[in-house]
């Protein structure tokens, strides 16, 4: 079965193959499944947009600098 699951940071796809009975370690459980997610692309292709402060305004706001680190976590 293939299972589609979106996530905040993207989207997984996931094959499972079996189904265990019990609970087991995580080495196991990923013998069960197939992840058939695409590869993100590449960091180098992504351009984030510059930010523009007037000048003299000082240092970010919390706001922006929450935006700020949002960009820079892609």
């Amino acid at each position: 079965d293939l299972v589609r699951i979106t996530l905040p940071r993207g989207k997984k796809i996931v094959k499972v193959a079996a189904l265990s009975d019990r609970r087991a370690s995580g080495t196991q459980a990923a013998l069960l499944y197939e992840d058939l997610t695409p590869p993100p692309p590449p960091r180098e292709g992504r351009i984030l947009p510059p930010v523009i402060r007037a000048k003299g305004l000082g240092r970010p706001t919390k706001r922006e600098r929450r935006l700020i680190e949002r960009l820079h976590r892609f």
